[in-house]
């Protein structure tokens, strides 16, 4: 009997997601209990968890109040297998969250200087684009809907 990649992935509680075997066990905490009228902090841990489990460097301020006004919340960064690599600026909202005119600049000043930056805006119900940017999979078939507890 062969070797049978797929068996082993079973076996050692692995999924495939994009390019990553990820614990399907970590898969199944991303789907959380995240709602359409989630808070922005909620979307953002969401967000970062799935980006760092699918090979993603990610960069987020902390404490932005000393910094430059407007800047996205995330930076993303992931090297290309035998293809360009991905830069990513993403800025964060709730539901009814509004960007500032600082945060409009920033986003529309990355989007028309920058050659192949991806750059997005993204709310709780963007879910499924979100988890697609990341993963290149749908996200209710690799995370579930966090729309629904």
């Amino acid at each position: 009997m062969g070797w049978d990649p797929a068996a082993m992935r079973r076996k050692l509680g692995l999924q495939v997601v994009g390019d990553q075997a990820v614990r399907i066990r970590e898969v199944r905490e991303a789907r959380g209990p995240m709602r359409q009228a989630a808070p922005e902090s909620q979307l953002l841990a969401h967000v970062r968890q799935v980006a760092r489990q699918t090979g993603w460097l990610v960069y987020h301020t902390h404490d932005s109040r000393k910094s430059e006004e407007g800047f996205p919340d995330l930076v993303m960064a992931k090297p290309g297998q035998g293809k360009p690599g991905r830069l990513i600026f993403a800025e964060l909202k709730s539901r009814t969250g509004k960007c500032t005119m600082e945060q409009q600049r920033w986003l529309a000043l990355l989007r028309l200087t920058v050659p192949h930056l991806e750059v997005y805006e993204w709310r709780p119900e963007d879910w499924d684009s979100i988890v697609e940017v990341l993963t290149g999979h749908k996200g209710r078939e690799t995370y579930g809907d966090p729309t629904t507890a």
